[in-house]
């Protein structure tokens, strides 16, 4: 194994006349190979704004930039990968741009120092963990690689897992826009730890046939983002918490869930004919801004199963549901019956005074002597037609 340092400026990652011997040494005139590490430090850039280029495949020991000056960018034009027991090291003076991935390979360690880089693959047979935050585009964890996030925090676009590696995550803030774990067996582990999740797109968990809900622990904290729609496609394993804050919200799959909160107002589309097992539900709407529950497939029904006390959620509209297990199921205040429910009792509270009621609720009519009052659709507070909202 050798090392070589990058000399003269600017130039492509590919080209032997950049790489010497020694620090601020003359041209080696060698390109670097599978055994060799690079380094770039004070004596690589004379001015600031320089570029390397990674114009070529190319694959190396490890790369480390950690003393580098003068603000230089790091060209990703092409992949490069690691192997051997790497150890990839960037710099907090520097930057990363193009748009293709560094794939490990090996072992090792990667510390990227918190600057964005455009993607990185661990296809390792081996343990990689991090030694600072890793902010990256796009992050996938296959083969048998064994990865872990040394409870430092990661903001990621994409985040793939698959294949019978194992991930684990400790205290970790995980932020991205999708997270998807797809295992072929029983092998690959997810440990989730006491991370905390936030996912702004879409969470996918799928299991083979031969996948067993063994191969994960931790708490599994979940928590959507805030934008107009996610999806969490669970699996049907268990979490500990989901937390839905998207404008409208998609659960697939039969999943156990200890508690499962819906912000206020917000929408939630339940796969039909799924069972969702809960142990405590809270999603209180409020006065002109409804919770609203529903099958994402009008007509068909979802299933929402509790053992035992009492499920009550206010400022709410259901619509086909089956309420079951052995608990109560309350629709408290302002508690909306759309149709096609079973097992709910809806309670409904004072709602003529807001902002929104359905329309065809009552209707007060005075007569000529202002005596008589007209009741109109309702019989024993029970709704008799489909309010006029969010259908």
């Amino acid at each position: 194994m050798a090392e070589y340092y990058w000399i003269d400026d600017t130039g492509d990652f590919n080209d032997g006349n950049h790489y010497s011997e020694t620090s601020g040494g003359s041209a080696a005139g060698i390109i670097p190979s599978d055994s060799d590490t690079l380094y770039f430090d004070a004596n690589s850039f004379s001015t600031t704004g320089q570029t390397v280029t990674v114009n070529a495949p190319l694959s190396i020991t490890g790369m480390d930039w950690r003393t580098v000056t003068n603000a230089p960018v790091l060209v990703m034009d092409e992949a490069l990968s690691f192997t051997n027991s790497v150890s990839l090291r960037l710099g907090t003076n520097m930057t990363v741009a193009g748009t293709n991935s560094m794939e490990i390979i090996s072992s090792g360690n990667v510390d990227c120092k918190d600057v964005n880089i455009p993607g990185l693959i661990l296809n390792a047979e081996g343990n990689i963990n991090l030694l600072s935050k890793l902010n990256s585009s796009y992050f996938k964890v296959t083969n048998s690689s064994v990865f872990n996030s040394k409870n430092y925090q990661m903001t990621i676009g994409e985040f793939e897992i698959e294949g019978t590696c194992s991930v684990i995550l400790g205290t970790s803030n995980l932020t991205c826009d999708s997270l998807s774990a797809i295992y072929s067996d029983a092998k690959g582990t997810i440990n989730f730890g006491n991370s905390s999740i936030t996912i702004n797109d879409s969470f996918t968990m799928q299991l083979s046939d031969s996948g067993t809900t063994s191969v994960f622990s931790g708490t599994k904290n979940i928590t959507s983002g805030t934008g107009n729609t996610f999806t969490f496609n669970g699996g049907s394993i268990s979490y500990n918490n989901l937390t839905l804050k998207a404008g409208t919200n998609t659960i697939t799959d039969s999943n156990t869930i200890t508690n499962l909160s819906i912000d206020a107002g917000k929408e939630v589309q339940f796969q039909a004919s799924s069972t969702q097992t809960l142990t405590d539900l809270s999603g209180d709407g409020v006065s002109g801004s409804l919770t609203y529950l529903r099958s994402n497939s009008t007509g068909s029904q979802f299933t929402l199963s509790k053992s035992s006390g009492t499920l009550s959620i206010n400022y709410v509209q259901i619509k086909d549901s089956i309420a079951t297990g052995g608990a109560t199921f309350e629709a408290g205040m302002e508690g909306y019956d759309l149709l096609n429910n079973t097992g709910w009792t809806f309670i409904r509270g004072d709602y003529l005074s807001k902002d929104l009621k359905p329309q065809n609720e009552i209707e007060t009519k005075k007569s000529k002597n202002d005596s008589v009052t007209n009741l109109k659709s309702i019989e024993s507070e029970v709704i008799t037609e489909t309010p006029q909202f969010n259908l």
